[in-house]
């Protein structure tokens, strides 16, 4: 994911940490979902209702982050993103928050704190 969409592993990794309460999170465990990506209206894929909320429903954890980088990819400030962040996962983190990416309050925050919690930094540079 890294390689085909220039986005740091940690960022990947973290957003999916945070987004899903380390995977613990119900919906992750009915609809494979690691980022709670809703349906929306454009969204022809599976779906899962949880707590009256419509989600996209994965075949895979692989799916669920593959079209997370999609979903990255097609936002309008992605460009700029990448292009000031580049491999600085700090800039990245700083970045996100507040880019709708997350439901979780003080999201660049809690991006920043899982990633040095874990060291996910390490494997940018695999």
């Amino acid at each position: 994911e890294r390689k085909k969409f220039g986005i740091p592993s940690s960022i990947l990794l973290g957003c999916a940490l945070v987004n899903s309460g380390a995977g613990q999170a119900d919906w992750v465990n009915r609809s494979n979902n690691f980022f709670g990506l809703p349906c929306g209206s454009d969204w022809e894929g599976a779906r899962a209702t949880i707590d009256g909320r419509c989600l996209r429903r994965y075949e895979s954890a692989w799916a669920s982050f593959r079209d997370y980088s999609i979903f990255l990819t097609s936002q309008d400030w992605y460009g700029g993103v990448k292009k000031s962040a580049g491999k600085d996962w700090q800039q990245w983190a700083k970045a996100l928050d507040g880019k709708g990416v997350s439901d979780v309050p003080d999201f660049g925050a809690a991006l920043e704190r899982a990633i040095t919690a874990y060291r996910l930094y390490d494997l940018d540079e695999m």
